[in-house]
């Protein structure tokens, strides 16, 4: 299980530094595309069959996905451009049934994890989020999540948890 956890934190490091790589660690808010979920042609429905879920993002954003083998799969969503907003979500197998806080702690003792808590994110998403501290990136918002076999972690940078809050309460599993 440890494995699992170090595995996704240094795919998920990667793929975010790729995508939202500044001239230092903070990410410049004020050109974002305000999330609002009340104007249906100013968002995007993401559905992903093969892992049942959708949820709506801002139109602009583009997203990629990847393949990491093994049944992970990293799924990026960023804003195109110079200058790079997003967020990432990396999927991987795993065969506890719910994620705490205690159990992040003690898979990840060697990672920089603040302010840790777990949430009722909707209806039928229990959460563990926290603020992390990413080596390529800085500071990051983590959300992570168990669902049918698999461990979601939906990592953004920490200035903007906001948009990435607005854009998770969407989230339903088909």
């Amino acid at each position: 299980v440890v494995s699992v956890f170090v595995i996704g934190l240094t795919i998920g490091g990667v793929g975010v530094y790729a995508l939202m790589r500044q001239n230092g660690s903070t990410v410049d808010i004020s050109r974002l595309k305000v999330f609002n979920r009340e104007l249906a042609d100013e968002e995007v429905l993401y559905t992903n069959d093969q892992y049942g879920f959708s949820f709506r993002y801002p139109n602009g954003l583009i997203s990629k996905e990847f393949d990491e083998g093994g049944g992970s799969r990293t799924i990026v969503f960023q804003e195109p451009g110079e200058v790079t907003v997003g967020f990432q979500i990396y999927i991987t197998p795993y065969s506890e049934s719910t994620i705490t806080g205690e159990r992040i702690l003690l898979d990840i003792p060697s990672r920089n994890v603040n302010n840790l808590k777990e949430e009722q994110l909707t209806e039928d998403l229990l959460v563990a989020t926290f603020y992390s501290a990413d080596p390529f990136i800085g500071e990051t918002k983590e959300i992570w999540f168990i669902h049918g076999g698999f461990l979601y972690e939906v990592t953004s940078h920490k200035n903007l948890e906001s948009w990435l809050g607005n854009i998770m309460e969407t989230w339903h599993f088909i």
